[in-house]
């Protein structure tokens, strides 16, 4: 599985050090051997390592919060409580099974498997200003860090909101431009009629006039198709 940001090599690179501390490496590692002069971390990203989902989820924060829950109560002198059958419920560490958007624990959920899900989703909760959205994500630690859930359906809904509110600004954009190109293409004829008043009327072929139309949209970065510059031209004229 490839770790797609520098966050995601930090993170791993931390849980590794901290697994390697309490002397809990969930797979044999040189740790040594991971630090080529520089940190970790910068080692993950020169080399672009990989992890398969599996071996990416033995270093997660939970198992590292469970490795150092077993090295505590392994350690000499540790006090052992009497009411393991009362408490344990307390302490236990529980991933989460519920859906991170909509809170819902039924129907199928999947894992937040890779960095670009995270990234991805950040962006469209800024985008569309989701403040519930922004809070969930402000938590330490991405979507994978959080053993963050969802419903395919739930992920898909902020993806489609953001496509659907960047294409409505884009032809909201596009309509400004094109208004500013037909007043260009008005104005030029104001002032042909005014300069042949009393003279022979000048006749202007509708191809010129979308000619220079689509010349204006074109300067203004807008490119659409002949027939479409035609069409448009017509309905503003």
């Amino acid at each position: 599985m490839p770790i797609e940001c520098g966050t995601g090599y930090h993170n791993l690179a931390s849980n590794i050090l901290q697994f390697s501390e309490i002397r809990s490496l969930p797979i044999p590692i040189n740790v040594e051997k991971l630090d080529e002069g520089g940190r970790i971390t910068e080692t993950l990203m020169q080399r672009k390592a990989k992890l398969h989902k599996s071996c990416r989820n033995k270093f997660s924060n939970m198992k590292l919060k469970r490795a150092e829950k077993r090295k505590r109560q392994e350690e000499p002198g540790s006090p052992r409580c009497t009411f393991t059958g009362v408490c344990s419920g307390a302490t236990t560490f529980k991933p989460e099974t519920s859906c991170f958007f909509c809170g819902s624990s039924s129907e199928t959920l999947h894992e937040a498997s890779t960095f670009n899900i995270d990234t991805r989703v950040r962006d469209c909760a800024h985008q569309l200003q989701e403040k519930v959205l922004i809070a969930k994500l402000s938590v330490v630690g991405d979507m994978i860090s959080q053993e963050a859930v969802y419903h395919a359906k739930c992920l898909v809904e902020p993806y489609n909101k953001a496509e659907r509110s960047k294409q409505s600004t884009i032809n909201g954009n596009e309509k400004k431009i094109q208004d500013v190109a037909s007043a260009h293409v008005v104005a030029y004829l104001e002032e042909t009629r005014a300069e042949t008043r009393g003279n022979a009327p000048t006749v202007l072929r509708l191809a010129e006039l979308m000619e220079m139309y689509s010349s204006c949209l074109a300067q203004l970065g807008v490119e659409v198709s002949v027939r479409g510059h035609s069409t448009d031209l017509k309905e503003r004229l």
